[in-house]
């Protein structure tokens, strides 16, 4: 990231409140890779702070808003992790410089009453999505027909071009 350090600092701060917010970001490959750092190391040295105090200190110190700063807060002291924050994925080029868009996300654990929780709801959905999809292939059926007829009356056509050929 060639800019001055000032601004370098100011970018990555940003990034990292708009991390804690929306617990996901897409921006390009240098930006995501020096969040992603700076994010685990933040993440990494609110987790040592003993003290809830001092934790919220800390935060305030890289993190902007208010509200980012107590979802960072929330997200560091439900976690168990001792690394491995963030997650880096490729997502896109961007279309006008073919620059590498890359989505950093926020990786949560689910505890364990709501990963039970989430394996039964699954399967309920998943019945009534099989369901749903049935009907729409049994209207689809006839929309497949009617266009059969047309290509076939496409093919007359060049029969009669070709008769009229033959009679001069």
């Amino acid at each position: 990231m060639n800019r001055p350090a000032d601004q370098r600092k100011a970018l990555i701060r940003n990034l990292i409140t708009s991390l804690f917010l929306y617990g996901k970001v897409q921006t390009t490959d240098a930006k995501a890779k020096a969040l992603a750092s700076e994010a685990e190391k933040l993440i990494t040295k609110v987790k040592r702070q003993k003290e809830t105090f001092n934790a919220v200190r800390e935060l305030k110190r890289v993190i902007f808003t208010e509200e980012a700063s107590k979802k960072a807060l929330a997200y560091v002291t439900s976690t168990k992790k001792t690394s491995g924050f963030t997650r880096l994925t490729k997502i896109r080029l961007r279309p006008g410089d073919r620059a590498l868009i890359i989505q950093v996300d926020l990786i949560a654990e689910p505890s364990s009453a709501k990963a039970s929780e989430a394996k039964s709801t699954p399967k309920k959905v998943a019945a009534k999505k099989t369901t749903a999809k049935a009907a729409p292939k049994k209207a689809a059926a006839p929309k497949k027909e009617t266009p059969a007829k047309k290509p076939a009356a496409k093919k007359a056509a060049p029969k009669k071009a070709a008769s009229k050929i033959t009679e001069k």
